[in-house]
């Protein structure tokens, strides 16, 4: 895979998450002289190394679909893989709202070793409440779009006192 597309997808995320040619030269296993050639158009990157950026990137599926035009099968693994990581983010933020919402979290599998799909929390009034990875999905579906305003708006900052209170407040109707 090999154009100016790539050259730009490389450089646009490698400077967006402020990482070193060095440094991302040792997260895909190859040296630097490596990725100066990919990014200064001297060398074909592989499959697999382009997924690993897919991977390291976070690369948006859109900025791929033009340079994997002609190769939708692969287009189409990466658009899967694409579903099951934002699944995965959504999930993983409904897990630190409950515990930015001084819910204690753990999963049962430390306790139950034919459990741990189970997560538990248990709430600031000690009530413990069991959500297996089914339940926490309906849950992080219910809460997608009010998790996406929070990021949006946020920037990843801490959670204030107001937003806090909503989420409460979200939490207990559901």
């Amino acid at each position: 895979m090999k154009d100016k597309k790539t050259i730009k997808i490389i450089s646009k995320y490698r400077k967006k998450y402020k990482m070193t040619q060095e440094k991302l030269a040792n997260e895909l296993a190859v040296s630097l002289p490596t990725i100066k050639r990919y990014e200064s158009d001297n060398s074909l990157i592989p499959k697999a190394k382009l997924e690993k950026l897919f991977h390291i990137f976070n690369i948006d599926i859109d900025d791929l679909k033009e340079l994997l035009k002609d190769d939708t099968i692969f287009l189409n693994e990466l658009k899967q893989k694409a579903l099951v990581r934002d699944k995965n983010k959504k999930y993983e933020a409904v897990i630190s709202f409950l515990r930015a919402l001084n819910y204690e979290s753990d999963n049962l599998g430390r306790l139950l070793f034919d459990k741990s799909d189970i997560q538990y929390f248990i709430a600031p009034d000690n009530k413990i409440y069991f959500l297996n990875n089914e339940g926490l999905k309906k849950l992080s579906e219910i809460l997608s779009s009010d998790i996406d305003k929070f990021f949006e708006n946020t920037n990843n900052e801490k959670l204030t006192e107001n937003e806090l209170n909503y989420f409460k407040e979200k939490l207990n109707k559901k």
